[in-house]
């Protein structure tokens, strides 16, 4: 079995972190480790995430720097400290199907040389082939590291 690591980059979004977290609750695959990265500077959040009960989520929090914005260092200060053998990434604002981690971990088991996996949705989580927005996206840790394990 492969373990997951899930980030969830957030900013001033309080209300649709909530929601995103608790779909990962509902998962039918557990993920092994939820990382929410958080810009230091925000307040809303911090407030939410000092009240929300993570249970049963691994939940742990990473605190960007002002001094790094962006989505691209808060998805990277995730993946320095994320620990799975798959690393995956939605959006605050995402709502995870409840076998959006079963799905992903069967891909990476059913083929040793996938890589990464992706799928898109439309807003209001109403599957797409289309080309709307990535809501998800995983890679196995071994491909991003240059063939070797942390």
């Amino acid at each position: 079995m492969l373990t997951i690591s899930v980030i969830i980059p957030t900013y001033h979004r309080p209300k649709e972190l909530e929601r995103c977290l608790e779909a990962l609750k509902k998962q039918n695959r557990q993920a092994d480790e939820v990382l929410v990265t958080v810009r230091d500077s925000d307040t809303e959040t911090w407030t939410f995430l000092a009240s929300f009960d993570p249970q049963p989520l691994p939940l742990h929090i990473i605190k960007v720097s002002v001094s790094v914005p962006g989505v691209v260092a808060a998805m990277n200060m995730g993946m320095d400290a994320a620990s799975g053998d798959i690393i995956a990434f939605t959006d605050d604002d995402a709502t995870p199907h409840t076998d959006w981690l079963e799905r992903m971990e069967a891909h990476f088991l059913s083929d040793s040389n996938i890589g990464g996996v992706g799928h898109s949705v439309r807003k209001g989580g109403t599957r797409s082939s289309g080309t709307s927005a990535v809501v998800w996206q995983s890679h196995r840790r071994t491909s991003l590291r240059g063939g070797r394990s942390p």
